[in-house]
This record gives C-alpha cells, sequence and structure tokens, in this order.
C-alpha cells in the first residue's frame, strides 16, 4: 500500500490484499515490465453525492483495479479517494491513468471509463455504458470485460485468475460499494476510540457496525470467493484498530471458514487466519497441520505470518 494524501491512500494491490497478510498464493506479484494502470475518480464540482451513491463512485476504481488485476496481466492501482487531476496530475508510477465517472442519468444510470496516456495525458480509449436503474448491476457487472477489452491496444493481454469470478449482475452495486467500505475501515480514524467524546464514539460505532454488517451480509449470500475476502479482510481490520466490534461477527466468520473443506481451497486456507482472528489457536494449528505437507512455499510463507500474528488489546 503506497500512502500518499491525508485523505487516503493508493491501493497498488485489491483492499484485501495488506489486511489478509499479502497472500501471495492467492495474488501473485505481477509480472516483470507489466503495464501500469491506475484508476481514479475526479472530485465532483459542487456538493458530493451522499450515502450508496457516493460510496457505488468511490468504490469503481478500487472495484475495477481488482478485476482487472485478476483478468489480465496488468499491474492495477487506485487511490480510496477521488483525485483531483487538475492540480498537476497523479504522483504515482503508472503507464495509463484510467478515470472512472459514474452519475444518476435520468432515471438510470452511466458510467464512462476513459483511458489516457500517463505521460501527455492524451486520450487512448474511452469505454460508455448506461442503462435504467434495474440494469445497473448487470451494467458493472459486465463493465470490466469492457475495460480490459479496451486495453489490449496498450499491451495488456488476458491472463484470467481462477479463483476469480466477476459478481453477479444482482450483487455488483453492493459489491462495488463493498470495496469502499473496507477501504474505510482500514482507516484508524473512522473508528472509535476511548478519549474521544460520548456522542462522537457512539456515532462511529454505528457507522463500523453498519460497514461490518454490510460486508458480513454479501459475503454470507455470495456463492464465490472474494465477497469473503472483503469480509474477513474487513474484520482484520477492525481488529487492527482496536476495534472490538468485530467480535460480533464471531459465528458469520466462522460459518465462513467452514465453508472451506479441502486444504486446496482458499476459504479452507484462509481459515487459519479468521480462527487467529478470533483468537482460536487450537482450530488454527489445526488447518495448519493438514495444510503444511503440500503447502507451496508462498503458502508456507503466509502461514508463517499468520502463526506470527499479534496484536495488542
Amino acid at each position: 500500500m503506497a500512502t500518499d494524501r491525508t485523505s487516503g491512500y493508493v491501493l497498488d494491490e485489491p483492499g484485501w490484499y495488506a489486511p489478509l497478510l499479502e497472500p501471495d498464493w492467492l495474488l501473485p506479484p505481477p509480472r516483470s515490465g507489466a503495464v501500469r494502470v491506475l484508476f481514479v475518480t475526479e472530485p465532483r464540482v459542487g456538493k458530493e453525492a451522499p450515502g450508496d451513491a457516493m460510496d457505488l463512485r468511490l468504490g469503481l476504481p478500487m472495484y475495477l483495479a481488482e478485476a482487472i488485476r485478476m483478468s489480465t496481466d496488468a499491474a492495477t492501482a487506485a487511490p480510496t479517494f477521488a483525485w483531483d487531476r487538475g492540480q498537476g496530475g497523479p504522483q504515482y508510477p503508472c503507464d495509463v491513468i484510467a478515470v472512472v465517472d459514474s452519475s444518476p442519468a435520468g432515471d438510470g444510470y452511466a458510467v464512462s471509463v476513459t483511458m489516457h496516456a500517463a505521460e501527455g495525458g492524451e486520450p487512448l480509449a474511452e469505454v460508455d455504458r448506461s442503462g435504467s436503474q434495474a440494469e445497473i448491476g448487470a451494467l458493472l457487472s459486465e463493465l470490466p470485460r469492457a475495460v480490459a477489452a479496451s486495453l489490449r491496444g496498450e499491451g495488456v493481454n488476458g491472463v484470467w485468475a481462477p479463483v476469480y469470478a466477476p459478481p453477479s449482475a444482482t450483487t455488483a452495486s453492493r459489491y462495488v460499494m463493498a470495496h469502499r467500505l473496507l477501504s474505510r475501515l482500514r482507516d484508524p480514524a473512522f473508528h472509535p476510540v476511548p478519549d474521544a467524546p460520548w456522542a462522537e464514539q457512539e456515532e462511529k460505532l454505528a457507522r463500523v457496525k453498519a460497514s461490518l454488517g454490510a460486508l458480513s451480509n454479501l459475503a454470507s449470500g455470495a456463492s464465490t470467493l472474494f465477497p469473503s475476502l472483503l469480509f474477513i479482510a474487513a474484520i482484520a481490520a477492525t481488529r487492527a484498530c482496536r476495534d472490538e466490534s468485530y467480535q460480533e461477527l464471531r459465528r458469520v466468520a466462522a460459518a465462513i471458514a467452514m465453508k472451506g473443506t479441502a486444504p486446496q481451497d482458499p476459504l479452507f486456507r484462509l481459515s487459519v487466519l479468521i480462527f487467529r482472528l478470533y483468537e482460536e489457536h487450537g482450530s488454527a494449528d489445526q488447518r495448519t497441520r493438514a495444510l503444511m505437507p503440500a503447502a507451496e512455499e508462498s503458502l508456507k510463507k503466509w502461514l508463517t505470518r499468520v502463526q506470527a500474528l499479534r496484536w495488542e488489546r
């Protein structure tokens, strides 16, 4: 994770990667010489849209960065904040800047992704999609494929990761917003602190619980892996911020851990981290022993990091 401004930071890997202790067995490093694509959204002129609309807009660059990272050979990054390119442009190493814009359009929704050369800023390609409110999910689910196709002219090739599946039309909007929620939960300032005024603590606690609840509901109802990655990362981030709110989700986390039934299953592997987060060390040790005999080197290194995991209360 590369820090940038005080209002946020730049993710040079998916938002779940660092909280999950860098599982390189799940997300190998990009190849040497990979095309670097930075996904950004720019600040709105005037008042920012509140609530879900803002979370959806700010989540889109993170969502697309993850999808393109998992479905092509590009290296991707995304800031967690709206980046004003008019203030000298992004100071971040990249070859292509993909500017993502989304907004209500009449009684529907419109998204555009405009690729610019990092040097010079000239437009390279553009993807435009629009639809009715009922079609937003399908639009967002299909968007990464269209963006990947538009990047082929810049030397980006399709390399599909078997573990990745784009969200369905029914879950895509919530999945995009989930990236934004995780980025907020990773920020210590989003969580309550003991010496703050009681009203402020209550307000922050309510926001944390609402964010965790949304991620929990998404992961619980998902048949694919990646919503669970965001949820587990949210638990880890909340605990790392010394916020005990994650304790209320113990049963949900345990149910997700038990979805993994074989050592090759990513959720079986991630269950080791889940059990450590909730200090169920016996269960974590049992699963570690099941994994180690056939574990590849990247998995062994990750299990060692999980074993050494400690947080102060």
